[in-house]
C-alpha cells in the first residue's frame, strides 16, 4: 500500500504504511521512526494477548514447546519439565507476557518473575505431575494469572504465593480431586492478592479448603466473584493465621462441610456470598477472629447458617433481614 500522511492535533506528522521490513502496518513520525505497531494495536482491542513467550504442544509429537514471540524454537520437552522450565527461567523478564496453548503437565516448579503475566490462549490447561509440582509465586509482584485451567487429579495445590504484592488470579479454572488446597496465599503485612472471577471445582473428599488465606501475621486477600464447588470437602475459603484485611464478596460458594471458615485474624469483611448445602456451617467463625464484619449473605440449606464464637459483629444472623437463611 502507499504512504498515508496525516497530522495528529494539527501539528505532528504522521504516516501510515505497510513496513516490508517489520512485515506490519505501523504508524511513523515524519523521520521514519515507528511509533505505533497497529497490529499490535488491533490484538490488543480484540482482546488477543500479544506475548512475548508462548509455551504450545507441537500437534505432531504432542510434545510442550517454549517459542518465543517471532516463533523460534527456544526449548522442548514431551512435559512442560526442568528442560523447558530452565530454559523460561533463562528467558523470562520482568513485565513479560507468556502465553499458554494447549494442555501441559508439569513436572517441577513453574515460577514466574515479577511483573509478568500469564495468559491462557483457548482452553489453556496446566496440570501438576506429582504432589510437588505447582505455580510457585515467591517473593515476586505485580503477577497475572488470567485464563488458565488449573487440573489436579490427586495433588495437594495448584498456586502456593508467598511474601507476593499485588497478584490478580482472574478467570482461571481450578478443578480436579485436589488433595488440599487449589490456592495457597501465605502473604506478609500490607501486600495484597486479588482473587476474582475463577471456578474452582474439586471431587475431593479429603482435606483443607480450596482457598486457603494464610495471612502470616499479615496480608491483604481480595476474594470474589468467585465459583467454588466440591463434594464433602471441608471448607470453600479459609482465612487463618492472623490474616488482617481480607474482603470475601460476591462469590458462590456451594457443597463444603462449611461454606468460609475464619479461624483467626482480623478486619475481614464477608459480603455478599451466596453459599448453599453445606453439611455443617454456612459461615463458621472462630474465637480468633475480632474485628470483622458478616453481612448481606445468603446462606441456604446449612444446618448452622452462621456460627459465631468470636467478636466479630454479624448482622443479621437469624435476627435480622441483613444476611438471609433459607
Amino acid at each position: 500500500m502507499s504512504k498515508i500522511r496525516f497530522f495528529k492535533r494539527g501539528i505532528l506528522e504522521r504516516i501510515l504504511e505497510f513496513d516490508e521490513a517489520l512485515s506490519k502496518l505501523v504508524i511513523k513520525d515524519g523521520q521514519g521512526n515507528v511509533i505505533k505497531d497497529l497490529e499490535e494495536e488491533v490484538q490488543v482491542q480484540q482482546g488477543i494477548p500479544v506475548y512475548d513467550l508462548l509455551l504450545y504442544k507441537d500437534p505432531d509429537t504432542n510434545e510442550t514447546v517454549l517459542a518465543d514471540e517471532s516463533g523460534d524454537e527456544i526449548a522442548r520437552s514431551p512435559m512442560l519439565d526442568s528442560a523447558v522450565l530452565n530454559a523460561l527461567s533463562s528467558v523470562l523478564s520482568e513485565g513479560d507476557v507468556l502465553a499458554v496453548k494447549g494442555h501441559h503437565v508439569l513436572s517441577g516448579l513453574l515460577s514466574l518473575e515479577s511483573g509478568v503475566k500469564l495468559v491462557g490462549l483457548g482452553n489453556a490447561t496446566i496440570e501438576p505431575d506429582t504432589v510437588d509440582d505447582y505455580i510457585k509465586l515467591e517473593n515476586v509482584q505485580d503477577i497475572q494469572i488470567v485464563g488458565i485451567r488449573l487440573y489436579s487429579p490427586t495433588f495437594t495445590k495448584l498456586i502456593d504465593t508467598v511474601d507476593t504484592d499485588k497478584i490478580l488470579i482472574h478467570r482461571c479454572t481450578l478443578d480436579g480431586d485436589v488433595y488440599g488446597s487449589g490456592l495457597v496465599i501465605t502473604d506478609s503485612v500490607l501486600k495484597s492478592t486479588v482473587v476474582v472471577g475463577n471456578s474452582v471445582v474439586s471431587n475431593s473428599r479429603l482435606v483443607d479448603s480450596d482457598i486457603n488465606i494464610d495471612g502470616n501475621r499479615g496480608g491483604e486477600s481480595i476474594v470474589i466473584g468467585n465459583h467454588l464447588e466440591t463434594t464433602h470437602k471441608p471448607a470453600g475459603i479459609v482465612v487463618a493465621n492472623d490474616a488482617n484485611n481480607c474482603l470475601i464478596a460476591l462469590n458462590v460458594i456451594k457443597g463444603y462441610d462449611s461454606g468460609i471458615r475464619l479461624m483467626e485474624g482480623s478486619y475481614i469483611l464477608v459480603i455478599g456470598n451466596i453459599i448453599a448445602d453445606c453439611s455443617t456451617y454456612g459461615i463458621y467463625i472462630d474465637n480468633h477472629v475480632g474485628n470483622s464484619y458478616v453481612q448481606k449473605n445468603l446462606l441456604v440449606n446449612c444446618p448452622t447458617p452462621i456460627s459465631n464464637l468470636s467478636s466479630t459483629t454479624v448482622l443479621g444472623a437469624d435476627t435480622s433481614n441483613d444476611n438471609m437463611v433459607v
